[in-house]
Order: structure tokens, then C-alpha cells, then sequence
């Protein structure tokens, strides 16, 4: 009996053949017509000396989907003991039938969910999602994932911003490739790790392929384009990816100080230019210190602020020994992301 297997992929089943007699025999296997592409036998003819045994490996590769049943002779002659090359003598030819039995089935593979949301993410980190992926079907599925980002304008983005300029990816799977068992599922995790503040969208493509994949390929991302060489149809859609990639963001939204109008605070502590400062795009400097390797060769505290943009907030004058004067400002965090 050969297991479920999907359409378009194969299966292997072992045979074990045994001699019990003391004299030599030679076997072939005559497969009928009907089993041209569909069953394969290895090897298909040999030598068994009396008492041994041999495992044959027979490979079913299902073109419908239906139940099959084909009988497979296998013609079996003894061999005069000690001469058992082709020159060897042979005997009468018997015939025995093997029934092979197997079942050619469809298989799909869907996610949930089907809109995976990583929400805010803050620019240099990395974050984890988990995609379930499940086969309801009763064969199992041999997978690959890849993904492709999707442009503002709704359209697929070129192959180049898949990845940072050093070419690591902004999306990735910790299990690109794999297989999920007959009406079972399995949990991948895609890591989402952004270089620069904005939104990102990607498609997550699915391919079902007829075997495993090859051993020893651990890359933990794809390049977000298919091989279609070897894959059971085209890719399908599984789901779509979103994020916003950010920084933290602060914004002052009022200024108390006692005696002082609102209004002319305002102007003097400059709270309009402060407000677009922090709203503004990093500069280099501020990248690289917001990165994990930091600011390099910066200096001191004061040197590093040096290199910082800076906005002038003038407080009113007060009186020489006077009662300290305190400023009231309200915090605001507009983003997404925590902050301190």
C-alpha cells in the first residue's frame, strides 16, 4: 500500500523480497501498461541467493485524483546453484502478482490569520508574528514561502526593496520551507526587521512542491520571488503582511508658566519649531546614534550634542533671588511605540 499522495508529487514505499529457499533465483518485475508514469519500481530485476533478502523501493506518483489499484507480475526463475551469472542455466519462469494500492488526492494549504498586522515597530528592532498554516486535506504538503512588498500605490515593489542597502531582509520566515501533515498545522514565525520610518506591505506567497525540500538549507529568509521549476502549479496568496516602521514620537502640547499668557510663551519657548523638530526625519548622526553599534569615535556628551540640531527656547526674565520658576510642559506620545 502506498500512502495519499498529492497530485503531480510522488511517494516511496518499501518491499522487502525474501528467498526462503537454498537455491538462487532471479526476479523482474513486468509493471503492465497502464502503470507507465504512475508506479516505478528499484530496482526492477535482480538476483536473491538462497536465504537473502533485498528491500525494493517502489515510487507512486499519482496524474488524478481517484483510488488506484494495479497488479504488478513478478516473473521468477531458479538458477542452477554455482552458476549464477547470465551464462547460468535457467528454469521454468513462474509468475506471482503483487497488488500496489494508493490514493491520488488534491491538497491546498491556507493561513490564518489571513491579514497579519505587526502594528508599530520601531525602526532597528525586529519583531515576531506567528502565521498558522493549515492542511486540511488528507495528503501532506511539501511548502515554500516567499514574499512580495507591496509598493503605496498598491502595485508589487522591485525586487531591491525587499531588502536594506545591506541586502538583509525587511521580512522573513523562520521556517520558509517545510511540510505540514495531512489535516494538521504548523506554526511559522515571520520576522519583520525595518531600516527606515514608513509603512511596509508585503504578500506572502505559498508553493507546494512534490518532495521535501533539500536537506541543509536553513536560510531563515527568501528572496521574494519563486523557482517555478519543480513547484505543483503557481504560488498562492496565503496572506498580507502590514507594519509601520517608527520611531518614537513626542510632542509638546501646551506650556504653563504663572504670569505669562499662553500665547506669548509660546513664541518665546519656540514650541512650534521644537514640535516640527521632532517630527522631522532623522538626520545620519542621529541614526547612528539610535543604532546598536552607537556612535563611534563621537566623544563626550557635549561633543555629541554638538552634532545634534538644536532649537533656542528662551524663558521670560525673572528677578535676581527670586522663587524659582517653574515651567509646566505637557508630554504628548503621538506614535505608536512606547517611550521613555
Amino acid at each position: 500500500h502506498c500512502p495519499a499522495t498529492c497530485i503531480g508529487a510522488t511517494s516511496s514505499s518499501l518491499l522487502r523480497l525474501t528467498n526462503p529457499s537454498r537455491l538462487p533465483i532471479a526476479y523482474e518485475w513486468d509493471p503492465p501498461a497502464k502503470a507507465a508514469g504512475v508506479l516505478a519500481v528499484t530496482p526492477p530485476s535482480g538476483m536473491l541467493r538462497g536465504r537473502e533478502s533485498v528491500e525494493v523501493q517502489w515510487d507512486f506518483s499519482p496524474a488524478e485524483a481517484r483510488q488506484y489499484l494495479l497488479r504488478v507480475p513478478c516473473l521468477l526463475s531458479a538458477l542452477d546453484d554455482g552458476r549464477t551469472s547470465a551464462g547460468g542455466r535457467g528454469h521454468e519462469v513462474v509468475k506471482q502478482t503483487l497488488t500496489v494500492s494508493g490514493v491520488g488526492a488534491t491538497g491546498e494549504l491556507r493561513a490564518e490569520p489571513r491579514a497579519l498586522d505587526f502594528a508599530s515597530v520601531l525602526v532597528g528592532d525586529t519583531q515576531r508574528r506567528s502565521l498558522t498554516l493549515i492542511n486540511s486535506s488528507a495528503v501532506d504538503l511539501f511548502y515554500s514561502l516567499a514574499f512580495e512588498q507591496i509598493a503605496a500605490d498598491g502595485a508589487d515593489a522591485d525586487a531591491g526593496a525587499f531588502s536594506d542597502a545591506e541586502g538583509a531582509p525587511l521580512l522573513r520566515c523562520d521556517h520558509s520551507e517545510g511540510i505540514v501533515p495531512a489535516r494538521n498545522t504548523v506554526d511559522a514565525y515571520l520576522l519583520c526587521s525595518p531600516r527606515q520610518r514608513g509603512p511596509l506591505r508585503f504578500r506572502v506567497l505559498c508553493a507546494l512542491r512534490p518532495c521535501a525540500p533539500g536537506a541543509g538549507d536553513t536560510s531563515p529568509g527568501l528572496a521574494p520571488a519563486f523557482d517555478a521549476e519543480g513547484s505543483l502549479g503557481p504560488p498562492k496568496e496565503l496572506c498580507v503582511v502590514s507594519a509601520s516602521a517608527e520611531y518614537p514620537l513626542l510632542q509638546i502640547v501646551d506650556a504653563r508658566l504663572a504670569g505669562v499668557a499662553q500665547e506669548v510663551l509660546a513664541e518665546h519657548l519656540r514650541l512650534a519649531d521644537a514640535n516640527a523638530e521632532l517630527r522631522a526625519v532623522l538626520s545620519d548622526v542621529e541614526v547612528r546614534l539610535t543604532s546598536a553599534e552607537g556612535l563611534h569615535g563621537g566623544g563626550d556628551i557635549a561633543s555629541i550634542t554638538s552634532l545634534l540640531r538644536s532649537v533656542d527656547m528662551w524663558l521670560p526674565p525673572a528677578l535676581l533671588g527670586a522663587a524659582d520658576t517653574e515651567l509646566h510642559l505637557l508630554l504628548r506620545n503621538t506614535g505608536g511605540l512606547p517611550l521613555s
